[in-house]
């Protein structure tokens, strides 16, 4: 899928993402995500694939993320990614996206970014 800044302003992407987005110039979703991961950019690269991917993919990807990180924190997160499945309100959401967030910090971060990735919508 082709990234535009029109979707990064529409997703409300901070001033300093959308200066690397112009710097750099790459067109896809997955190149984007790539490189910020090259970069040491984690959180940005995690920030843009919960935002680009859809529907019961987001689920997916922070259970995911929650199940691998589980051993790191039990109590809370994996809790937050069943409540959002029953309530998918905007405080689950952000709760399973710290949730994702944490995982990936945790030293996690390439094999759940390389999950997300494949959960994106093809391009059309």
């Amino acid at each position: 899928m082709n990234l535009t800044i029109e979707m990064l302003k529409e997703k409300k992407a901070c001033a300093e993402g959308i200066e690397w987005f112009l710097e750099h110039k790459l067109k896809t979703v997955e190149e984007n995500i790539k490189q910020l991961m090259n970069e040491g950019k984690i959180k940005w690269a995690n920030w843009l694939l919960l935002r680009m991917l859809q529907g019961k993919n987001i689920n997916r990807y922070v259970i995911f993320a929650a199940e691998k990180a589980l051993h790191l924190f039990e109590e809370k997160y994996p809790e937050a990614a069943k409540t959002f499945l029953e309530n998918p309100s905007e405080e689950n959401k952000n709760a399973v996206a710290a949730a994702a967030a944490y995982a990936v910090a945790a030293g996690l971060k390439k094999e759940i970014i390389e999950y997300g990735l494949k959960l994106l919508p093809e391009a059309t």
